[in-house]
């Protein structure tokens, strides 16, 4: 079956066919994230999406260390640009040293690997 095979039954589809649809896509893109996340170790250069507070999203990093917080699998990601104005309210969280500023707590569905 191609794209385009999937593209014509989807603009043949009545509403409940549809709705069929949205749940198997949505359904498929939980295990998808799933299976990403799953694939990160500490060490992997990654980008922040779908995670509020919402000036994390977009911003890259590395990840220092991966541990389990309330059942979600988190990481602890070193930031590659401290000095980002975005990154304000977050570096008030932390003392001022010449380490990189890290994030705690995000989970690991909401960090794509990236390219370094």
């Amino acid at each position: 079956m191609t794209v385009t095979d999937v593209m014509t039954f989807v603009s043949q589809a009545d509403e409940g066919t549809l709705d069929q649809l949205i749940l198997a896509i949505q359904q498929r893109r939980e295990v998808v994230k799933a299976i990403a996340a799953a694939a990160l170790k500490e060490g992997d250069v990654v980008e922040i999406h779908s995670i509020k507070p919402a000036y994390l999203k977009g911003m890259r990093g590395r990840i220092v260390t991966i541990e389990t917080i309330r059942k979600t699998r988190c990481a602890r990601v070193a930031l590659d640009n401290p000095y980002d104005r975005s990154t304000v309210r977050a570096r008030r969280r932390q003392d001022p040293t010449d380490e990189p500023l890290t994030v705690d707590g995000i989970p690991l569905v909401c960090l794509r690997k990236t390219e370094e």
